[in-house]
Protein backbone atom coordinates (compact mmCIF):
# COMPACT_ATOMS: atom_id res chain seq x y z
CA UNK A 1 0.00 0.00 0.00
CA UNK A 2 1.68 3.25 -1.15
CA UNK A 3 2.30 6.17 1.18
CA UNK A 4 0.33 8.45 -1.15
CA UNK A 5 -2.63 6.08 -1.05
CA UNK A 6 -2.95 6.05 2.75
CA UNK A 7 -2.10 9.73 3.26
CA UNK A 8 -5.75 10.68 2.82
CA UNK A 9 -6.66 8.31 5.66
CA UNK A 10 -4.37 10.26 8.00
CA UNK A 11 -5.98 13.50 6.83
CA UNK A 12 -9.46 12.01 7.30
CA UNK A 13 -8.53 10.90 10.84
CA UNK A 14 -7.41 14.44 11.74
CA UNK A 15 -10.58 15.97 10.29
CA UNK A 16 -12.79 13.44 12.08
CA UNK A 17 -11.08 14.24 15.39
CA UNK A 18 -11.57 17.98 14.92
CA UNK A 19 -15.24 17.35 14.08
CA UNK A 20 -15.72 15.24 17.24
CA UNK A 21 -14.31 18.03 19.43
CA UNK A 22 -16.47 20.56 17.58
CA UNK A 23 -19.75 18.69 18.07
CA UNK A 24 -19.04 18.12 21.77
CA UNK A 25 -18.36 21.82 22.31
CA UNK A 26 -21.51 22.79 20.43
CA UNK A 27 -23.52 20.26 22.48
CA UNK A 28 -22.09 21.15 25.89
CA UNK A 29 -24.31 22.10 28.78
CA UNK A 30 -25.62 24.26 30.34
CA UNK A 31 -26.17 26.13 27.08
CA UNK A 32 -29.09 24.02 25.89
CA UNK A 33 -30.98 24.47 29.13
CA UNK A 34 -30.03 28.13 29.58
CA UNK A 35 -31.54 29.47 26.36
CA UNK A 36 -35.09 29.12 25.10
CA UNK A 37 -35.60 27.06 21.96
CA UNK A 38 -36.79 30.09 19.98
CA UNK A 39 -33.59 32.12 20.55
CA UNK A 40 -30.82 32.69 18.02
CA UNK A 41 -28.30 31.15 20.44
CA UNK A 42 -30.27 27.93 20.58
CA UNK A 43 -30.46 27.88 16.79
CA UNK A 44 -26.65 28.18 16.61
CA UNK A 45 -26.21 25.31 19.06
CA UNK A 46 -28.55 23.13 16.98
CA UNK A 47 -26.94 24.12 13.71
CA UNK A 48 -23.39 23.50 14.87
CA UNK A 49 -24.28 20.27 16.69
CA UNK A 50 -25.96 18.86 13.58
CA UNK A 51 -23.20 19.86 11.16
CA UNK A 52 -20.64 17.30 12.27
CA UNK A 53 -22.59 14.19 13.24
CA UNK A 54 -20.56 12.41 10.56
CA UNK A 55 -17.44 12.59 12.76
CA UNK A 56 -17.66 9.20 14.53
CA UNK A 57 -18.94 7.37 11.41
CA UNK A 58 -15.98 8.79 9.49
CA UNK A 59 -13.69 6.96 11.92
CA UNK A 60 -15.58 3.78 10.98
CA UNK A 61 -14.91 4.30 7.29
CA UNK A 62 -11.21 4.80 8.05
CA UNK A 63 -11.07 1.61 10.13
CA UNK A 64 -12.88 -0.31 7.40
CA UNK A 65 -10.37 0.89 4.81
CA UNK A 66 -7.45 -0.21 6.97
CA UNK A 67 -8.65 -3.45 8.56
CA UNK A 68 -10.79 -5.03 5.85
CA UNK A 69 -8.30 -4.79 3.00
CA UNK A 70 -7.23 -8.38 2.14
CA UNK A 71 -3.88 -7.01 0.94
CA UNK A 72 -3.08 -5.77 4.44
CA UNK A 73 -1.59 -8.16 6.99
CA UNK A 74 -4.25 -8.29 9.69
CA UNK A 75 -4.11 -11.47 11.76
CA UNK A 76 -6.10 -12.68 14.74
CA UNK A 77 -2.90 -12.71 16.77
CA UNK A 78 -2.17 -9.07 15.91
CA UNK A 79 -5.73 -8.02 16.72
CA UNK A 80 -5.63 -9.66 20.16
CA UNK A 81 -2.07 -8.75 21.08
CA UNK A 82 -1.89 -5.21 19.74
CA UNK A 83 -5.08 -3.56 18.45
CA UNK A 84 -7.64 -4.70 21.05
CA UNK A 85 -5.33 -4.40 24.10
CA UNK A 86 -4.41 -0.82 23.13
CA UNK A 87 -8.08 0.16 23.00
CA UNK A 88 -8.86 -1.60 26.30
CA UNK A 89 -5.93 -0.12 28.24
CA UNK A 90 -6.58 3.37 26.88
CA UNK A 91 -10.28 3.04 27.63
CA UNK A 92 -9.66 1.83 31.19
CA UNK A 93 -7.10 4.54 31.99
CA UNK A 94 -9.10 7.46 30.68
CA UNK A 95 -12.35 6.14 32.15
CA UNK A 96 -10.65 6.17 35.54
CA UNK A 97 -9.42 9.72 34.91
CA UNK A 98 -12.95 10.90 34.18
CA UNK A 99 -14.36 9.10 37.21
CA UNK A 100 -11.74 10.68 39.50
CA UNK A 101 -12.38 14.05 37.87
CA UNK A 102 -16.05 13.91 38.87
CA UNK A 103 -15.06 13.31 42.48
CA UNK A 104 -12.25 15.89 42.68
CA UNK A 105 -13.67 18.75 40.60
CA UNK A 106 -17.40 18.24 40.99
CA UNK A 107 -17.52 16.68 44.48
CA UNK A 108 -19.71 13.82 43.31
CA UNK A 109 -20.23 11.22 46.00
CA UNK A 110 -19.89 7.70 44.62
CA UNK A 111 -20.23 4.43 46.43
CA UNK A 112 -17.42 1.99 45.70
CA UNK A 113 -19.70 -0.04 43.42
CA UNK A 114 -20.95 3.07 41.59
CA UNK A 115 -17.40 4.33 41.12
CA UNK A 116 -16.28 1.03 39.59
CA UNK A 117 -19.40 1.01 37.40
CA UNK A 118 -18.54 4.51 36.20
CA UNK A 119 -15.05 3.39 35.24
CA UNK A 120 -16.31 0.30 33.44
CA UNK A 121 -19.05 2.26 31.66
CA UNK A 122 -16.67 5.00 30.55
CA UNK A 123 -17.30 8.64 29.78
CA UNK A 124 -20.05 9.61 27.33
CA UNK A 125 -17.72 9.89 24.32
CA UNK A 126 -16.05 6.51 24.86
CA UNK A 127 -18.99 4.53 23.47
CA UNK A 128 -17.11 4.49 20.18
CA UNK A 129 -14.21 2.56 21.71
CA UNK A 130 -16.52 -0.22 22.92
CA UNK A 131 -18.01 -0.38 19.45
CA UNK A 132 -14.62 -0.53 17.73
CA UNK A 133 -13.57 -3.44 19.98
CA UNK A 134 -16.63 -5.32 18.71
CA UNK A 135 -15.59 -4.53 15.15
CA UNK A 136 -12.04 -5.80 15.73
CA UNK A 137 -13.46 -9.06 17.07
CA UNK A 138 -15.44 -9.54 13.85
CA UNK A 139 -12.67 -8.39 11.49
CA UNK A 140 -11.33 -11.90 10.66
CA UNK A 141 -14.80 -12.99 9.57
CA UNK A 142 -15.67 -9.82 7.65
CA UNK A 143 -12.32 -9.97 5.80
CA UNK A 144 -13.40 -13.28 4.30
CA UNK A 145 -16.32 -11.43 2.76
CA UNK A 146 -14.39 -8.36 1.59
CA UNK A 147 -11.96 -10.64 -0.25
CA UNK A 148 -14.80 -11.01 -2.77
CA UNK A 149 -16.00 -7.79 -4.41
CA UNK A 150 -19.49 -9.12 -5.20
CA UNK A 151 -20.06 -10.34 -1.63
CA UNK A 152 -18.82 -7.00 -0.31
CA UNK A 153 -21.35 -5.11 -2.43
CA UNK A 154 -24.12 -7.50 -1.43
CA UNK A 155 -23.51 -7.30 2.32
CA UNK A 156 -23.12 -3.53 2.11
CA UNK A 157 -26.47 -3.21 0.35
CA UNK A 158 -28.18 -5.44 2.95
CA UNK A 159 -26.60 -3.46 5.82
CA UNK A 160 -27.69 -0.12 4.33
CA UNK A 161 -31.26 -1.33 3.76
CA UNK A 162 -31.78 -2.86 7.20
CA UNK A 163 -29.73 -0.39 9.26
CA UNK A 164 -30.55 2.89 7.53
CA UNK A 165 -33.34 2.90 4.95
CA UNK A 166 -35.96 0.75 6.71
CA UNK A 167 -35.44 2.25 10.20
CA UNK A 168 -35.59 5.77 8.76
CA UNK A 169 -38.95 5.23 7.08
CA UNK A 170 -40.32 3.30 10.06
CA UNK A 171 -40.17 6.52 12.04
CA UNK A 172 -43.23 7.52 10.02
CA UNK A 173 -46.24 6.42 12.07
CA UNK A 174 -48.02 5.26 8.93
CA UNK A 175 -45.25 2.72 8.32
CA UNK A 176 -44.43 1.70 11.87
CA UNK A 177 -46.44 -1.52 11.40
CA UNK A 178 -43.58 -2.77 9.22
CA UNK A 179 -41.34 -2.94 12.31
CA UNK A 180 -42.98 -6.20 13.36
CA UNK A 181 -42.40 -7.65 9.89
CA UNK A 182 -38.69 -6.77 9.79
CA UNK A 183 -38.14 -7.88 13.39
CA UNK A 184 -39.53 -11.31 12.56
CA UNK A 185 -37.02 -11.64 9.73
CA UNK A 186 -34.22 -11.81 12.34
CA UNK A 187 -31.77 -9.95 10.13
CA UNK A 188 -29.75 -8.20 12.81
CA UNK A 189 -26.46 -6.73 11.61
CA UNK A 190 -24.04 -4.62 13.65
CA UNK A 191 -25.34 -1.05 13.33
CA UNK A 192 -22.08 0.35 12.01
CA UNK A 193 -21.18 -2.50 9.66
CA UNK A 194 -22.23 -0.52 6.58
CA UNK A 195 -19.81 2.29 7.44
CA UNK A 196 -16.87 -0.13 7.73
CA UNK A 197 -17.75 -1.90 4.48
CA UNK A 198 -18.26 1.33 2.55
CA UNK A 199 -14.95 2.69 3.84
CA UNK A 200 -13.15 -0.41 2.60
CA UNK A 201 -14.94 -0.41 -0.77
CA UNK A 202 -14.17 3.26 -1.51
CA UNK A 203 -10.56 2.73 -0.43
CA UNK A 204 -10.11 -0.36 -2.58
CA UNK A 205 -12.09 0.55 -5.69
CA UNK A 206 -12.46 3.75 -7.69
CA UNK A 207 -16.01 5.09 -7.95
CA UNK A 208 -17.38 5.95 -11.37
CA UNK A 209 -17.63 9.63 -12.28
CA UNK A 210 -21.43 9.56 -12.38
CA UNK A 211 -21.55 7.90 -8.95
CA UNK A 212 -19.35 10.63 -7.54
CA UNK A 213 -21.53 13.37 -9.03
CA UNK A 214 -24.60 11.82 -7.40
CA UNK A 215 -22.71 11.48 -4.14
CA UNK A 216 -21.53 15.10 -4.16
CA UNK A 217 -25.04 16.36 -4.90
CA UNK A 218 -26.51 14.05 -2.27
CA UNK A 219 -23.90 15.06 0.29
CA UNK A 220 -24.58 18.77 -0.12
CA UNK A 221 -28.33 18.16 0.01
CA UNK A 222 -27.96 15.99 3.12
CA UNK A 223 -25.95 18.72 4.85
CA UNK A 224 -28.55 21.35 4.03
CA UNK A 225 -31.46 19.12 5.11
CA UNK A 226 -29.72 18.10 8.33
CA UNK A 227 -28.86 21.61 9.48
CA UNK A 228 -32.02 23.37 8.30
CA UNK A 229 -34.34 20.52 9.28
CA UNK A 230 -32.77 20.10 12.72
CA UNK A 231 -32.84 23.82 13.52
CA UNK A 232 -36.43 24.39 12.39
CA UNK A 233 -37.91 21.19 13.84
CA UNK A 234 -36.03 21.67 17.13
CA UNK A 235 -37.53 25.15 17.46
CA UNK A 236 -41.00 23.74 16.78
CA UNK A 237 -40.63 20.84 19.22
CA UNK A 238 -38.81 22.72 21.96
CA UNK A 239 -36.12 20.03 22.11
CA UNK A 240 -33.31 18.76 19.90
CA UNK A 241 -34.79 17.02 16.84
CA UNK A 242 -32.72 13.90 16.13
CA UNK A 243 -34.24 12.41 12.98
CA UNK A 244 -31.51 13.75 10.69
CA UNK A 245 -28.62 13.34 13.14
CA UNK A 246 -29.01 9.78 14.41
CA UNK A 247 -26.10 7.59 13.42
CA UNK A 248 -28.48 5.29 11.52
CA UNK A 249 -29.98 8.21 9.63
CA UNK A 250 -29.71 8.21 5.84
CA UNK A 251 -28.57 11.84 5.97
CA UNK A 252 -25.62 11.01 8.25
CA UNK A 253 -24.66 8.06 6.04
CA UNK A 254 -24.65 10.18 2.88
CA UNK A 255 -22.75 13.02 4.57
CA UNK A 256 -20.10 10.66 5.92
CA UNK A 257 -19.48 8.95 2.59
CA UNK A 258 -19.42 12.34 0.85
CA UNK A 259 -16.79 13.70 3.27
CA UNK A 260 -14.67 10.56 2.92
CA UNK A 261 -14.71 10.61 -0.89
CA UNK A 262 -14.09 14.36 -0.95
CA UNK A 263 -11.01 14.00 1.26
CA UNK A 264 -9.71 11.13 -0.87
CA UNK A 265 -10.22 13.08 -4.11
CA UNK A 266 -8.59 16.26 -2.80
CA UNK A 267 -5.60 14.38 -1.37
CA UNK A 268 -5.15 12.49 -4.64
CA UNK A 269 -4.29 15.71 -6.49
CA UNK A 270 -2.08 17.19 -3.77
CA UNK A 271 1.65 16.59 -4.04
CA UNK A 272 2.69 15.99 -0.44
CA UNK A 273 6.34 16.69 0.25
CA UNK A 274 8.36 14.92 2.95
CA UNK A 275 7.78 17.69 5.48
CA UNK A 276 4.00 17.75 5.03
CA UNK A 277 3.83 13.94 5.14
CA UNK A 278 5.74 13.94 8.41
CA UNK A 279 3.55 16.66 9.93
CA UNK A 280 0.33 14.94 8.90
CA UNK A 281 1.66 11.64 10.24
CA UNK A 282 2.42 13.21 13.62
CA UNK A 283 -0.98 14.89 13.86
CA UNK A 284 -2.69 11.65 12.86
CA UNK A 285 -0.78 9.68 15.49
CA UNK A 286 -1.86 12.15 18.19
CA UNK A 287 -5.58 11.83 17.38
CA UNK A 288 -6.27 8.88 19.72
CA UNK A 289 -5.00 10.85 22.69
CA UNK A 290 -6.96 13.92 21.60
CA UNK A 291 -10.13 11.86 21.30
CA UNK A 292 -9.65 10.45 24.78
CA UNK A 293 -8.85 13.67 26.62
CA UNK A 294 -10.80 16.45 24.89
CA UNK A 295 -13.93 16.30 27.13
CA UNK A 296 -11.65 16.62 30.17
CA UNK A 297 -9.92 19.68 28.69
CA UNK A 298 -13.30 21.21 27.85
CA UNK A 299 -14.45 20.68 31.46
CA UNK A 300 -11.27 22.23 32.84
CA UNK A 301 -11.50 25.24 30.52
CA UNK A 302 -15.12 25.74 31.51
CA UNK A 303 -14.59 25.38 35.26
CA UNK A 304 -11.36 27.35 35.70
CA UNK A 305 -11.24 29.75 32.74
CA UNK A 306 -14.93 30.46 32.09
CA UNK A 307 -14.67 29.19 28.52
CA UNK A 308 -18.09 28.22 27.21
CA UNK A 309 -20.06 28.16 23.99
CA UNK A 310 -21.11 31.75 24.67
CA UNK A 311 -17.97 33.30 26.08
CA UNK A 312 -14.21 33.01 26.43
CA UNK A 313 -12.39 33.90 29.67
CA UNK A 314 -15.59 35.41 31.03
CA UNK A 315 -16.06 37.70 28.01
CA UNK A 316 -19.45 37.26 26.36
CA UNK A 317 -19.12 36.33 22.70
CA UNK A 318 -21.70 35.22 20.16
CA UNK A 319 -21.81 31.40 20.00
CA UNK A 320 -21.20 31.68 16.25
CA UNK A 321 -17.67 32.80 17.12
CA UNK A 322 -17.23 31.37 20.62
CA UNK A 323 -17.76 27.73 19.61
CA UNK A 324 -15.12 27.69 16.81
CA UNK A 325 -12.76 29.69 19.04
CA UNK A 326 -13.13 27.23 21.91
CA UNK A 327 -12.57 24.43 19.39
CA UNK A 328 -9.20 25.94 18.39
CA UNK A 329 -8.14 26.44 22.02
CA UNK A 330 -9.21 22.93 23.05
CA UNK A 331 -7.64 21.22 20.07
CA UNK A 332 -4.29 22.98 20.47
CA UNK A 333 -4.08 22.08 24.17
CA UNK A 334 -5.05 18.46 23.47
CA UNK A 335 -2.58 18.22 20.60
CA UNK A 336 0.30 19.47 22.76
CA UNK A 337 -0.51 17.09 25.62
CA UNK A 338 -1.12 14.12 23.31
CA UNK A 339 2.11 14.79 21.43
CA UNK A 340 4.09 14.86 24.69
CA UNK A 341 2.46 11.64 25.90
CA UNK A 342 3.29 10.00 22.58
CA UNK A 343 6.96 10.62 23.33
CA UNK A 344 6.82 8.55 26.53
CA UNK A 345 7.54 4.80 26.17
CA UNK A 346 4.74 2.43 27.23
CA UNK A 347 2.34 5.39 27.57
CA UNK A 348 2.43 5.92 23.80
CA UNK A 349 1.77 2.23 23.22
CA UNK A 350 -1.12 1.67 25.61
CA UNK A 351 -2.74 4.96 26.63
CA UNK A 352 -2.64 7.34 23.65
Amino acid sequence: MSKQKIMYLDVARIIATIAVVFVHIASMEPNWSTYACDTSEWAVFCGYASMTKWAAPLFCLISGALFLDPDRNVTIKKLYTRNIPRIITGLAFWSAVYAVNLVVLYNMDFTKAAFIKKIVGGNYHQWYLYMIIGFYILVPVIRKITADKSLTKYLTAVAVVFNFIIPFFQLNKKLDWTTKVTNQMFIELPGYLAFFLIGYYIHKYDLKKFTKILLYCGGIAAFALTVFGTVTKSAENGSFFRLYTNYNSITVLVQTVFIFVLIKDICSVIKFNKKSEKSIGILSKDTFGIYQMHPLIIMLLTKFFACTSTGIMGIDISPIIAIPLLLVITYIICEIISHILNKIPVVNKYLV
